[in-house]
């Protein structure tokens, strides 16, 4: 059943946001094996997780191309927000998802859905500046929200009037292996009764007598965040109780800082640690508590170790700032990876990738990246106009 016609329009939309432009030759991202899906994370604007048709995205973990074999090596997750330049854009092809209840239409790839990007090609994308578009100018990616934004010179963001920047410097803390000596394992469900030293955390891979190859902890069901409790767990099996087991990667305790926070997807390393990412788990939140890492080590004090990156405290600003704005600290560049506190994208603590920029005090930030594509035709902002990656002559 369609709905009642609710407008009608002196001419017919030349097309709709995503549509190929044209029928020239274009280009698609290859990815490895179980790659490309929506990624987990929410667009501005949007309530539910997924990938906006339209827009260009970004891949995670990464978006390296490897020489030998021609994929993009580690990229497995495609968001709508993203640093740097984006990965593609996401073609209409009717694989977006009407999920709401009574919606008349949705451009979103939910979360977990199969996908594709393009880096090549001609395509219909929506002038989201505040200027009418010219014939070969450089279209821009606003790292926030994947719009396309074309311009003659990078989207200004905000002005850091004053901000301090140091590093994340661990001080008192320990990394130990993850081992537990009393576990049982009944269908699906892990108990874990005594743990020797460590945690545990999804994603991370068990073994031990009788043990399954494979078992691999899914999520925890009961119980103090990696601690004793229950767990599920993917293979169904019987496991004795009082089971010594031994989990992959590490687990990091912090009782303070020296300066700065600690991350997910963080990576530590200097006295002593070696180079280890912190993954989502335990009960740390920025400072003291409990972290789970990707590498497993014993360090009995880690107090020289420091975590990637700066921690900038912003305390004055005009304008907003955006997770993947890219930050120009007197003759520093570095990109916004996450907020850590503060009023959305204003006065407040934020994760910053460039270590060179510590004991910098101001700065500015851009809004969006530069991309191979060009704007193709003139279009109002919020008009449809033609983006192509194929010179274009003014």
């Amino acid at each position: 059943m369609s709905d009642f016609q609710t407008q009608v329009n002196i001419h017919p939309a030349p097309a709709v946001a995503g549509d190929f432009a044209s029928a020239n030759p274009r280009a698609s991202v290859l990815a490895g094996p179980g790659a490309l899906v929506a990624g987990s994370l929410v667009p501005v604007g949007q309530t539910q997780a997924g990938v906006l048709v339209g827009r260009f995205a970004w891949t995670l973990p990464g978006s390296s191309a490897n020489k030998v074999s021609g994929e993009t090596d580690g990229a497995v997750y495609v968001n709508s927000t993203g640093a740097g330049a984006p990965a593609g854009f996401v073609h209409r092809e009717q694989q977006a998802l009407i999920t709401v209840f009574l919606g008349k239409a949705a451009q979103l790839v939910p979360v977990g859905l199969p996908m594709t990007l393009h880096n090549a090609g001609d395509f219909w994308a929506v002038n989201s500046s505040a200027a009418t578009s010219k014939m070969g100018q450089v279209v821009y990616a606003i790292n926030a929200t994947g719009e396309a934004w074309p311009a003659d010179s990078t989207p200004a963001g905000s002005t850091l009037t004053t901000i301090t920047i140091v590093a994340n410097d661990l001080n008192v803390s320990a990394i130990a292996v993850n081992a537990f000596s009393s576990c049982a394992i009944t269908g699906t469900t892990l108990t874990v009764t005594t743990i020797t030293t460590g945690g545990l955390f999804a994603g991370q891979v068990l073994s031990g007598t009788g043990v399954a190859v494979g078992t691999t902890v899914l999520n925890q069901l009961t119980g103090t965040a990696g601690s004793t409790g229950t767990y599920q767990v993917n293979i169904s099996q019987t496991v004795a109780g009082a089971t010594a087991m031994t989990g992959t990667g590490g687990w990091l305790t912090v009782t303070s800082m020296t300066n700065g926070k600690i991350l997910v997807g963080m990576v530590l390393s200097g006295g002593g640690v070696t180079a280890t990412t912190v993954l989502p788990g335990g009960t740390g939140i920025g400072v003291a508590g409990t972290y789970p890492l990707d590498v497993a080590q014993t360090v009995a004090d880690a107090s020289g170790a420091t975590g990637n990156g700066a921690y900038m405290n912003v305390t004055a600003i005009t304008g907003t700032l955006h997770v993947g704005d890219t930050i120009t600290t007197s003759t520093h560049t570095s990109t916004i990876l996450a907020q850590i506190s503060g009023a959305t994208g204003g006065i407040g603590a934020y994760w910053t990738s460039n270590a060179s920029a510590i004991g910098d005090t101001s700065g500015s930030s851009a809004s969006g990246t530069a991309t191979q594509w060009y704007a193709a035709s003139i279009a109002a902002p919020g008009e449809l106009m033609k983006i192509s990656t194929y010179p274009v002559h003014a």
